[in-house]
């Protein structure tokens, strides 16, 4: 049900949008006008060429606009939430299946040792995001050596969600 309230400050909009629409008729028309010249090749054209020319338009906008581009995609990657996305895109490309990719980030990104042999991480043995490739499931946060030398399945490490 709606209030009186609510039915006035309509009826005072409507009225504020009519006397818009009486006092600049000519103003409108001229931007309808403009609209549509920019939309004929829309129009005439249907959805699958439009899309055909946005896609030409794009591209003609990386051609002109290509150091600022890759300046900003390379600064951006650079920043916490670049990495973020760079190190969940890589690990749904290559199988992991996971509810939380944020929570998995912040859990992968806080841990400072190998949950295998206890090792602490460097530049030399980096952390690797260890999973199950048959199930997609994430094992551990485990080092270089540990990931490059997995055989057997460690007891040590289960599977969590």
């Amino acid at each position: 049900m709606q209030t009186a309230e609510f039915l006035e400050k309509r009826e005072r909009a409507r009225g504020y949008s009519l006397k818009y629409k009486n006092a600049n008729r000519d103003k409108i028309s001229v931007m309808n006008k403009n609209y549509y010249e920019e939309q004929k090749v829309v129009l005439k054209t249907g959805p699958l060429k439009t899309s055909v020319y946005h896609q030409e338009k794009s591209k003609q906008y990386y051609i002109d606009n290509k150091e600022k581009i890759r300046k900003y995609n390379k600064e951006y990657r650079q920043t916490d939430k670049g990495k973020q996305i760079a190190a969940t895109t890589r690990w749904r490309s290559r199988g992991v299946i996971n509810d939380d990719f944020d929570g998995l980030y912040k859990r992968y990104r806080n841990t400072h040792q190998c949950e295998t042999c206890d090792y602490v991480f460097d530049e030399v043995n980096k952390r690797c995001l260890d999973h199950d490739h048959e199930t997609g499931l994430v094992r551990g946060i485990i080092c270089n050596a540990c990931n490059s030398g997995w055989v057997n399945v460690n007891p040590k490490l289960k599977v969590f969600l």
